[in-house]
């Protein structure tokens, strides 16, 4: 589950330095706007990165440049995403722009620290343009973050000062609320010595979310409609559309389609043992959360009947008409059967790389 920045803030804020901040939505924009304090800082709530680079943050030094700063943010779509509501913050006194981040890194099955002097930059550019910039430290879940590792990522005694009890509580945070990604760039450093999120990113391990309810109000109205469905689906910043039977498979969809050169919209897991019409009704899910250019389906029939899957499909394009392309993977139990009867309406493929190569030629055509 990734958070929006307003609510990672909301999850830092227990532990960290936040700056000041209200939300504000279409619906509030009235009621919050008499109560900003000038200058502030405006910035579109997407779960996509370039946020900035797109125009989605804005400086505003009083209520004439506010009204026009907020009817432009409102009329964005952010790397496919629109924007329905944006942070206004306080200004923060900076005195120097660091970037921090802890992953879980599964390779060695050790948390990951990454840290840098540089801060508010493209991090992976930065990684090819200057490796010997950026520090890493990983951390053995079972004896926890040590001073040592600390200093061995900071290596300045002056930052590892200011940065020590920082580092550890972000540490904290991490652990305690079962997070797999965590990134604070910039992470700022005021005049006055303070140490401030000036922005996060957040990604929460859903499958902690029974001992963190405190989540559940974060989830998108998607993920819950999914949910009661039965499905397991999470938006992504594409705009083609998966759908899958199993986490893996649809997973490894995901990424031989980027591999391929494509952008994916979702994460959309129909399960085992799906029938026509929970084909159908994922489907129509789908294609209700955002506009498509492309569908892939890649379902492995074992408990679920690959026929089944073709004849939800055809029941759901007869009566929706699907006006992008469909590129269908089947195999296993029925799945002659299920590709003879979508042979004549969909492009079939063998193979998941020819599938996701299908896939992206003809959303790019």
């Amino acid at each position: 589950m990734r958070l929006f920045e307003y609510q990672a803030k909301s999850i830092l804020s227990e532990y960290l330095n936040v700056p000041k901040g209200v939300i504000i939505d279409k619906e509030n924009v009235d009621q919050v706007v008499t109560k900003l304090n000038f200058p502030c800082v405006l910035k579109a709530q997407v779960k996509v990165g370039g946020r900035g680079k797109a125009g989605g943050v804005l400086k505003v030094k009083d209520s004439n440049e506010l009204k026009n700063a907020l009817e432009k943010l409102f009329s964005m779509e952010i790397k496919g995403e629109k924007v329905n509501r944006i942070l206004a913050e306080e200004l923060i006194d900076i005195d120097r722009e660091l970037y921090f981040s802890v992953i879980f890194y599964r390779p060695s099955r050790r948390y990951m620290m990454v840290f840098c002097k540089e801060g508010g930059v493209d991090i992976e550019q930065l990684a090819e343009a200057k490796p010997d910039a950026i520090n890493k430290v990983k951390v053995d879940p079972i004896i926890g973050i040590k001073d040592f590792m600390i200093r061995n990522l900071i290596k300045d005694f002056e930052l590892y000062n200011i940065l020590n009890q920082f580092v550890k509580s972000a540490y904290k945070i991490f652990v305690e609320k079962d997070l797999v990604m965590l990134e604070i760039n910039p992470l700022v450093i005021t005049k006055n010595k303070e140490v401030i999120c000036a922005d996060a990113k957040v990604e929460f391990d859903d499958n902690a979310l029974y001992k963190h309810p405190e989540f559940e109000a974060f989830l998108e109205q998607s993920e819950i409609e999914a949910r009661k469905l039965g499905f397991s689906f999470v938006p992504l910043e594409g705009d083609i559309g998966i759908l899958g039977n199993g986490a893996g498979l649809v997973l490894a969809t995901i990424d031989s389609v980027t591999r391929a050169g494509g952008k994916c919209a979702n994460f959309l897991d129909i399960g085992g043992g799906a029938k026509a019409e929970r084909v159908k009704s994922a489907l129509k899910f789908l294609v209700e959360q955002k506009k498509l250019k492309g569908i892939l389906i890649n379902v492995f029939g074992g408990i679920t009947r690959a026929d089944e899957v073709a004849k939800g499909l055809l029941e759901f394009e007869e009566e929706q008409k699907l006006n992008l392309p469909v590129v269908v993977r089947l195999s296993g139990t029925k799945a002659e059967e299920g590709l003879e009867m979508l042979k004549e309406r969909f492009e079939i493929v063998s193979s998941l790389r020819d599938g996701a190569k299908k896939i992206v030629e003809l959303v790019n055509q």
